[in-house]
């Protein structure tokens, strides 16, 4: 009976991630914000990440789980009525809790990975995300020319420790989620500084979509492997 529940799950958020990807696609490089599609993303992802760690009491996984709710209450700032904590602003309590989302991964790399040569730099590059992404008079969101640089060099580091350690793990498509994660933020700061200082055209055409769909991919590639290896089995 255990088991069956298991692959109920596993079987979730496949469906999950299958219909939101059609979602997503189908309203590519239009104006339009399917965050019922996001939401059901951030489902998946908590139910793949809570399924790796009761399998292998990976602590890996328990960070990642972690970040999830986070994420998820950014995203229901899509929903025009919502504002939790943080105000709506152009993007401002959205981002603040994703960058929360993304503090908790930072420091949950930092404390996992003791040994790691990365360590270092992760702790200075997210101070410096800290101290040119807020406006010290209101706490909020406040991202300079500056801020988009030192942003994309932690979500970089961030982001090089989800690829190291799923390669390590040949979880591929958990990797694959994680660069395509990236790849939506990178262009993101090339639309900054080579196209337009206003950035929402770009993220709600593009970007959120690819965003979202790598983290998809990431949910998906907790269960790559499960029957060759007893990481997440």
């Amino acid at each position: 009976m255990n088991e069956t529940k298991w692959v109920v799950v596993k079987l979730a958020v496949y469906v999950l991630f299958a219909g939101s990807s059609v979602l997503m696609l189908a309203t590519l490089f239009r104006p339009t914000a399917p965050y019922s599609a996001y939401l059901a993303i951030d489902f998946a992802t908590f139910l793949a990440f809570t399924y790796a760690y009761y399998k292998t009491k990976d602590k890996f996984w328990l960070i990642s789980l972690a970040s999830v709710p986070l994420m998820f209450i950014s995203d229901l700032y899509f929903i025009p009525s919502f504002s939790f904590v943080f105000p709506r602003g152009i993007g401002v309590g959205m981002n603040m809790w994703a960058g929360l989302h993304m503090v908790v991964l930072s420091l949950g790399c930092f404390l996992y990975f003791k040994k790691s040569f990365m360590n270092y730099a992760n702790l200075i590059a997210l101070f410096a995300t800290i101290l040119t992404n807020l406006s010290f008079s209101t706490f909020l969101l406040s991202r300079p020319a500056i801020g988009y640089v030192t942003a994309l060099i932690w979500q970089t580091i961030v982001i090089y420790y989800l690829v190291y350690y799923s390669m390590k793990k040949k979880k591929f498509v958990f990797s694959t989620g994680a660069i395509v994660w990236f790849t939506g933020l990178f262009i993101i700061v090339l639309y900054y500084f080579f196209v337009s200082k206003d950035i929402q055209s770009i993220t709600v055409t593009v970007t959120d979509k690819v965003i979202t769909f790598g983290r998809g991919l990431m949910g998906v590639g907790v269960f790559e492997s499960w029957r060759r290896t007893s990481e997440v089995s």
